[in-house]
């Protein structure tokens, strides 16, 4: 075993993480929309994310009968698993819980509740990162998963009109989600891909979420200081969604392109991380009714077991 891995075990061990049986750093995605690069220490995950956004809507431009939007704001918390079924393969569940601040010129309201539920498992179908020959490591891994339908989507604004789909806290309809996620490493630092695909029915409202499709692309790097291990990664994210339907007839104020830059920092503490995200938008193509993205910020904390 090379120098550089025996002092990456060595940390481990010092780090209290007993059961570990792999040196990957960075060798899994999150999955089910965790959004983040996940160790892949041979053991199970629990943890907990919260997450902030803000979209502005265009002066003037919509209307809530006599009230003006101005803003939305979401708030939502992820609790996630991710449970190993063995060397190769991975399932992660996702329950959301969302609240939707909408503020308006003679009104603010407020939509909490429980979201869809998202689980999908993802397969390692090639990992080179035990071969001491090799000295650029790769991970291969493909994934799949599904939506349910659980969540409350029939819930209203402050003057009793039914809020728009997309701050309800769910859907109302089932999708599924294809992901194909490659990491490459040499020693401490590397390059995580990863390419999503969602599609969504429709609900008993005859009204179906466009298709989303996103390329990410980050850099990573990993380091150590005494017991604690730090993962640092940054990087760009396209995303693609396309227009809602409903009653069979596109939205013409639905989807749209955006292109983010992101970052994150991840503090691992013996079995806790700690972990902190933002995302910028760079880039937004969207019709003039549309609100704008802003910032996306997120702090998590996980358990290995």
């Amino acid at each position: 075993m090379s120098k550089l891995r025996m002092v990456f075990l060595s940390a481990c061990l010092l780090a209290g993480i007993q059961a570990l049986k792999a040196c990957d750093v960075c060798g899994g995605g999150g999955g089910g929309g965790y959004g983040s690069i996940l160790p892949m220490f041979q053991q199970n995950m629990l943890g907990i994310r919260l997450q902030h956004s803000v979209l502005q809507h265009p002066a003037g431009m919509n209307k809530n009968g006599e009230s003006t939007v101005i803003s939305d704001r979401y708030r939502q918390a992820d609790i996630w698993f991710r449970c190993r079924l063995n060397d190769r393969l991975f399932l992660t569940t996702l329950i959301p819980v969302r609240e939707t601040m909408r503020k308006e010129t003679a009104m603010e309201s407020h939509i909490r509740g429980l979201g869809d539920l998202r689980s999908e498992i993802n397969w390692v179908v090639y990992r080179n990162t035990d071969s001491l020959g090799s000295i650029w490591k790769h991970v291969v891994q493909l994934g799949a998963g599904i939506k349910l339908n659980n969540g409350r989507y029939m819930q209203r604004l402050a003057n009793g009109v039914m809020a728009p789909l997309p701050l309800q806290a769910g859907s109302g309809a089932v999708g599924g989600l294809l992901r194909a996620q490659h990491i490459l490493r040499r020693g401490r630092a590397g390059l995580q891909t990863d390419l999503q695909y969602a599609a969504f029915g429709g609900n008993e409202l005859s009204y179906r979420v466009g298709s989303q499709a996103s390329a990410g692309l980050r850099a990573f790097y990993w380091n150590y200081r005494g017991s604690r291990q730090y993962l640092f990664n940054a990087g760009l994210l396209a995303e693609r969604i396309a227009p809602d339907q409903e009653f069979g007839a596109f939205k013409p104020e639905s989807g749209g392109r955006f292109l983010y830059a992101q970052t994150e920092a991840v503090v691992f503490l013996g079995r806790v991380s700690v972990q902190f995200q933002a995302g910028l938008p760079l880039m937004q193509q969207l019709t003039p009714a549309q609100p704008a993205a802003g910032l996306r910020v997120g702090v998590g904390v996980a358990a290995f077991f």
